[in-house]
């Protein structure tokens, strides 16, 4: 397996999976994919967070993971409120899927994509009760 690294700082991409129940990201191209064919282009930032997220598969990331996810051992002046920032502004760009980040007050977020309806949980209006 290669190394995948930023194309804007030459660092080196995390192996993170970035694929849970439908939704997956690409770290090549930013690129988000989700249920239904839905395609979405994110910054390199937004990607990142999407990406560990969807690698921790419904458990709650801590902020400071995600701080040296996204700047190492540069972190801005603030990374919380970076951090905040920057998923406000991933959430903006999933709508109407915005529910798929979750965040966990003091702790970090989590991706909380929901299961598709299996055909049994399905409403059929033709089936008697």
């Amino acid at each position: 397996m290669s190394t995948v690294r930023c194309p804007h700082c030459s660092r080196p991409y995390p192996r993170y999976e970035g694929v849970w129940r439908g939704w997956s990201v690409d770290l090549t191209t930013n690129l988000v994919s989700g249920p239904r064919g839905l395609r979405v282009s994110l910054t390199r930032q937004e990607a990142e967070i999407l990406a560990i997220l969807l690698a921790a598969r419904g458990e709650v990331v801590g902020l400071e993971r995600m701080f040296v996810a996204l700047w190492g051992s540069r972190p801005p002046t603030n990374p919380y409120d970076a951090v905040r920032s920057r998923v406000v502004e991933l959430r903006q760009q999933l709508k109407p899927n915005d529910s798929l980040v979750r965040t966990v007050r003091g702790v970090g977020y989590a991706a909380d994509a929901q299961e598709p309806p299996t055909r049994s949980k399905q409403y059929d209006p033709h089936r008697q009760s």
